[in-house]
């Protein structure tokens, strides 16, 4: 991708992520569509620049939400990013549908990591918030990214 793609992808997400989050808003959940932007970077740019957008878009996350664990997303979405570089090794290997699993598996991880080390970061009750806010939260983000894998396939093999 572009730069500019790039750069415009990000504003245009960011805007909807929190400018609009009304719009996203369903009982208080809220999907994590950077974590979906960067799977599919992860196929369409070099490992050096998907780490680096990842730290940016952790920062700006936690920048916009004011959080008390400054960093949190950014450590999360790094580690996640490189996950998804080591994963992308292994994707021309194999099935397309086995590499949307995987690919889906690991937000599921990363979304529940981050909220575990945010719940439990600031001591409140840890299960409650999982089963109340981390597994809606990831379903939420799953659907989308399954409706984003409809119209715009992870892996484009045409």
């Amino acid at each position: 991708m572009k730069t500019v793609q790039i750069l415009i992808t990000i504003i245009a997400l960011f805007l909807l992520q929190f400018l609009f989050s009304s719009v996203l808003n369903i009982l208080g959940i809220f999907p994590d569509i950077f974590l979906i932007f960067l799977a599919y970077l992860s196929l369409r740019v070099r490992p050096f620049w998907l780490i680096w957008i990842a730290f940016a878009l952790g920062m700006l996350q936690d920048l916009a939400f004011n959080t008390a664990l400054i960093g949190l997303s950014a450590v999360t979405k790094i580690l996640f990013a490189w996950l998804l570089i080591k994963l992308s090794e292994y994707e021309r290997s194999l099935n397309e549908i086995i590499y949307f699993s995987l690919v889906s598996i690991l937000i599921a991880v990363f979304i529940n990591l981050y909220d575990v080390l945010y719940f439990f970061g600031l001591a409140q009750e840890g299960l409650r918030y999982f089963t109340e806010y981390s597994m809606p939260r990831f379903l939420y983000t799953f659907v989308l990214f399954a409706v984003a894998h409809y119209f715009y396939p992870l892996v484009n093999r045409h």
